[in-house]
């Protein structure tokens, strides 16, 4: 679930495999970490929400459950280059040739 927290161990047990072979064996089939693909979705989630929202970066933050507005921000940039700011002004700048 995006908007909540990524817990390994929960999705461990449920699956039946130990935590170890759960992240070995995703690593294997996707060439990414479990926590990569989580944060690729949440980012995904997060340009939509700055897109289509009114919503704040902090309310965006507590929304997809970042630690902090800050921590946010560094993944974020980590993920596509771009603060949440300097994304959302280059996506909204229209076309000009």
């Amino acid at each position: 679930q995006i908007y909540g927290k990524l817990d390994l161990d929960v999705i461990a047990v449920n699956l039946f495999y130990s935590k170890s072979y759960l992240c070995r064996k995703f690593k294997e089939d996707t060439d990414k970490t479990i926590l990569q693909f989580f944060y690729e979705k949440k980012i995904s989630e997060a340009k939509l929400l700055l897109l289509n929202t009114p919503k704040s970066l902090q309310e965006i933050s507590n929304l997809l459950n970042f630690e902090s507005v800050q921590y946010f921000n560094t993944v974020f940039k980590k993920y596509v280059g771009l603060s949440p700011k300097q994304w959302k002004k280059a996506v909204n700048k229209p076309f000009v040739q």
